[in-house]
């Protein structure tokens, strides 16, 4: 039930604006408190931060090395040979 009182209790204001019930725990509410708390490392130190990046320039062509196949030689004048067999 623990993804049922996390959407309650995100979607809190929407759901008490329409007339809607909150079944959520005590309990719940108090572990998601401590999910707030900042986490430490195994060292002690800080937590790092993580920097959001735009989709766009975490696809850059120049951070990825892909190598694409190469495409196959057609002939405009040369008819298409079917891939399977036709079904009968």
């Amino acid at each position: 039930m623990s993804l049922s009182y996390f959407v309650q209790e995100l979607f809190r204001d929407d759901l008490t604006n329409e007339g809607r019930g909150l079944k959520v725990p005590e309990s719940f509410l108090e572990e998601m408190e401590r999910w707030k708390i900042p986490a430490t490392s195994a060292q002690g130190d800080k937590t790092h931060e993580v920097k959001a990046v735009s989709p766009k320039a975490a696809a850059s062509s120049e951070d990825l090395d892909i190598t694409l196949p190469a495409r196959p030689k057609i002939n405009p004048r040369e008819p298409l040979k079917p891939s399977r067999k036709p079904r009968r």
